[in-house]
């Protein structure tokens, strides 16, 4: 029985690491869209820039698309309250 359940979990370990081998020839390449834009105080602004560039990133076929960390409001700013609604 332990010998039946050591080729098992060869076995599983083999088919997965083919499973593995195949996803990374296939997914070896990927478009990345990197988005930089001007925020300001106006959040529902800044998040109509973020969409529109994430459409134009859609329209190019990217795979992955990064926007800034603070995209939607201004990273230094005065009245923290305001932006963290």
């Amino acid at each position: 029985m332990l010998i039946l359940s050591s080729t098992i979990h060869n076995l599983n370990i083999m088919i997965l690491t083919n499973i593995a081998k195949q996803v990374v020839r296939t997914m070896s390449t990927f478009r990345l869209a990197l988005v930089q834009l001007e925020v300001n105080e106006v959040k529902h602004k800044n998040v109509e820039r973020a969409v529109s560039y994430i459409s134009s990133a859609k329209e190019h076929n990217a795979d992955i698309i990064a926007l800034p960390e603070c995209f939607n409001s201004p990273y230094v700013i005065r009245n923290n309250l305001f932006f963290f609604q």
